[in-house]
C-alpha cells in the first residue's frame, strides 16, 4: 500500500497543474463508481468496459458523458495501472476497445464545447442544453459588465474578471495566478499583462499580452480601492469578497467559475424580471471561463480576423482549433467560409 501510494504520488507530482486536477478528478468518478474512499486495486477489461458503459449512460453530477470525456477517464485509468499499480493496462482489451467502437458510432465523435461569451452578441445556449427550455440567451460581456455595480468592491472585481477575460480569453487557472503586480499600464493608455505560467507555458517562461484601455482602467480602479480599504489583502489580482465587503484569499479556479456565473445570474435577473433564481442559474451553470476562450475565437473569425493573430491572442498552437470553436456560427457567413479556407477541417 504504501509503495503504491508514493507511486500515485510520484505520478500526480509528474504532471502539470491542469493535468493533475484532471487525473484527480478522472480517479474520484472511478473510485465513486467503485464504492471505495480511496484505494485504488487492478481492474479486469470487463470492469472497465462495464464502467464506461455507466459513463454513458448514467454519469455522474450531469448526466451521461460525452465520448471525449470517456476517453479521458480512459486514459487516466491506463496511466492508474501502468504508472501507480504496476499492472497491465485494461484499456488496450478488445472488451474495452470495441465498446469504445461501438459508442463512437452511437454517440459520435464531436465535444460539446462551453457556452461562449461574446463581446457584443447574446449567445443562445445549444440544442444539448436542458436550460435551452427557457429560452434564455447568456448575455454578452457588454451587458454583464453593465450589471456591474462599481460603488462596490464585488462589482470592481467583476469588471477587471470580464474585461481580462474579454481580451486575453484565458483558462481559470491563469486568472487564479494573476498577481496586482502583473497587470500595469502602459505609456500608450493601454495595459500590459504578464502571464507568469500556463497549460502551454509550463516552464513558466512567461508571456506579455496587450489589455484594452478600458480593462486598464477597471484594474487601476480595483487596485486604488483595495490600497485604500485593504491594504493588508492579498498580492492577488481576483480574490473573495464576503457579503460584507470583506476582502479574502485569491480565488481558486473553480471560484472564478463560480464568480462568472453569478455575474451572469444578476445580469439575467436583470433583464428577466420574471424569472426565478434557479432558472437564472440553471442557464448560467452553462458558462465557465473557458467561454471566454470559444467567444474571443469566434468574435475573431465574425470579424475576418487572419487565423494566425487570433491563434496568438489565445495562444492556441493549433490553427484549427479556432475552426472547433467557431462551428457554431452560421457556416454560410464569410467570415466562417474564409477561415475554412485557410484552416481546412481534417
Amino acid at each position: 500500500m504504501t509503495q503504491s501510494h508514493d507511486l500515485l504520488e510520484a505520478h500526480r507530482r509528474s504532471l502539470s497543474n491542469k493535468a493533475r486536477y484532471n487525473f484527480d478528478s478522472d480517479m474520484r468518478q472511478w473510485l465513486a463508481w467503485h464504492g471505495h474512499d480511496n484505494t485504488f486495486n487492478a481492474a479486469d477489461p470487463c470492469e472497465v468496459r462495464n464502467f464506461i458503459l455507466y459513463c454513458a449512460t448514467t454519469g455522474f453530477n450531469r448526466g451521461p458523458l460525452k465520448l471525449p470525456s470517456i476517453s479521458h477517464l480512459l486514459s487516466s485509468i491506463a496511466s492508474l495501472h501502468v504508472r501507480v499499480l504496476e499492472a497491465s493496462d485494461p484499456t488496450k482489451s478488445i472488451i474495452v476497445k470495441g465498446e469504445m467502437k461501438h459508442l463512437r458510432r452511437h454517440l459520435g465523435t464531436v465535444q460539446d464545447q462551453a457556452v461562449a461569451l461574446r463581446a457584443r452578441d447574446d449567445v443562445p445556449l445549444p440544442n444539448w442544453s436542458p436550460a435551452r427550455r427557457h429560452g434564455i440567451a447568456v448575455p454578452s460581456i457588454a451587458k454583464l459588465r453593465a450589471s456591474c455595480d462599481t460603488t462596490t468592491p464585488r462589482g470592481l472585481r467583476d469588471r477587471v474578471l470580464l474585461g481580462l477575460g474579454e481580451d486575453l480569453g484565458r483558462r481559470n487557472q491563469d486568472f487564479h495566478l494573476f498577481d496586482d503586480g502583473d497587470i500595469t499600464r502602459r505609456s500608450d493608455g493601454r495595459g500590459g499583462a504578464l502571464i507568469r505560467r500556463s497549460k502551454t507555458d509550463q516552464r513558466g517562461e512567461g508571456r506579455a499580452k496587450i489589455v484594452s484601455a478600458r480593462t486598464i482602467n477597471d484594474v487601476d480602479a480595483w487596485k486604488g480601492w483595495k490600497a485604500e480599504n485593504a491594504p493588508e489583502a492579498s498580492e492577488a489580482m481576483l480574490v473573495g469578497i464576503d457579503q460584507t465587503n470583506k476582502v479574502g484569499d485569491r480565488l481558486s479556479p473553480s471560484g472564478i467559475n463560480y464568480v462568472l456565473r453569478r455575474i451572469v445570474v444578476d445580469a439575467i435577473m436583470t433583464d428577466h424580471p420574471d424569472v426565478m433564481t434557479d432558472v437564472a442559474w440553471e442557464v448560467a451553470k452553462e458558462v465557465s471561463s473557458h467561454s471566454f476562450r470559444v467567444g474571443l475565437a469566434q468574435d475573431g473569425v465574425a470579424a475576418n480576423e487572419d487565423v494566425r493573430p487570433i491563434c496568438d491572442r489565445g495562444d492556441w498552437e493549433q490553427e484549427v482549433r479556432v475552426l472547433a470553436y467557431s462551428r457554431n456560427l452560421d457556416p454560410a457567413s464569410g467570415a466562417v467560409a474564409r477561415l475554412r479556407s485557410l484552416v481546412p477541417l481534417r
